[in-house]
């Protein structure tokens, strides 16, 4: 569990100032939330925004860390976040990893949907489910936040993250160790993924449609290829579809990522993960533990796109309704 003085030394880091040596050369790049509010895609077409980051000690409310949007940024980090990567983490350790999540919801700051009813719609006129959409979004934010800023912005997930990776035939499973290899910082994707190759026990290669006889794991990467290379979070979706007509909302069955995002009323579809086509392989990878989460709290941070009051959940009957009365 973290501390408020271990919150406060990670957010001063993200709200740090670039400075310039006497030549004009950067000496100090800015923190995450400065960079946001200035020097992102959408600080440069809005103008300055203002941004308010804030530590819970309501672990029920916050369980690890959520963004959203009313009249500025609203970022905040939950008690047990650290948690999530390392449950025996040091102080030193613990300010990084808050440091870094800080930095994961400024990249939804910057790149995500401002207006979320409309993708919540879309979504649920596609049949796909928020949390699938919440790890295709994640890989394309964070893709584009090192990509924006340069490598030395990475986000080190793979060192701060101490839980094992466990073999898996659930392919949004091997999305997520992809992601937290951010590919971005390899010369290519195959590089990036060979380590991965081994951990996969579903079938080996498509049985199947145009893709018979590729190998599943390049078929992954190829996906994860695609997203990283879209535009905007909408246009994520089409290629959602294709992912569900392929494996199913796998994501659920092992991951237990809707106890937190579903309880928020962030479910964008029915209940029936089938629903969408595809059915996901059987799985046998073993359920994520309820007090001290793993791949559930992570994919990556649940509740870390608004809650979708649109249809009046929690008795709010819009998301400016709900963060005027969350943030005043």
């Amino acid at each position: 569990m973290i501390t408020e003085s271990e919150f406060i030394k990670a957010r001063n880091s993200a709200r740090r100032r670039q400075t310039t040596k006497p030549d004009g050369t950067v000496r100090q790049k800015a923190g995450s939330i400065v960079w946001m509010l200035t020097e992102s895609p959408r600080a440069k077409v809005s103008g300055r925004l203002n941004s308010q980051t804030r530590f819970h000690h309501d672990t029920d409310e916050v369980p690890t860390a959520d963004w959203c949007y009313s009249r500025g940024h609203r970022i905040r980090i939950g008690a047990k976040v650290d948690e999530t990567f390392n449950p025996v983490a040091s102080g030193t350790e613990k300010v990084e990893i808050i440091k870094q999540v800080i930095a994961h919801e400024t990249c939804h700051g910057s790149y995500s949907e401002i207006e979320r009813a409309p993708v919540m719609s879309a979504l649920k006129a596609a049949g796909l489910k928020f949390r699938l959409h919440n790890l295709f979004e994640d890989c394309r934010i964070e893709w584009r936040y090192v990509a924006d800023r340069g490598k030395a912005h990475k986000f080190g997930w793979s060192r701060l993250y101490k839980l094992p990776l466990e073999p898996t035939n659930t392919a949004s499973t091997l999305l997520w160790y992809l992601k937290m290899r951010e590919p971005v910082l390899f010369k290519t994707m195959a590089s990036a993924m060979a380590p991965l190759n081994s951990l996969w026990t579903g079938l080996p290669c498509m049985l199947s449609g145009v893709l018979t006889g590729q190998p599943i794991t390049k078929v992954i990467r190829d996906f994860y290829t695609r997203i990283v290379n879209t535009a905007s979070e909408i246009d994520l979706i089409p290629i959602e579809k294709e992912w569900v007509d392929i494996f199913g909302h796998d994501v659920e069955a092992v991951t237990n990522i809707g106890s937190h995002d579903e309880s928020s009323g962030t479910s964008a579809a029915s209940g029936d993960p089938s629903e969408g086509g595809g059915t996901p392989p059987p799985s046998t990878a073993p359920a994520a533990p309820t007090t001290n989460p793993t791949v559930s709290a992570d994919f990556s941070i649940p509740g870390d796109i608004p809650l979708d009051v649109s249809k009046g959940e929690k008795g709010f009957a819009s998301i400016k309704e709900f963060t005027r009365a969350r943030y005043g």
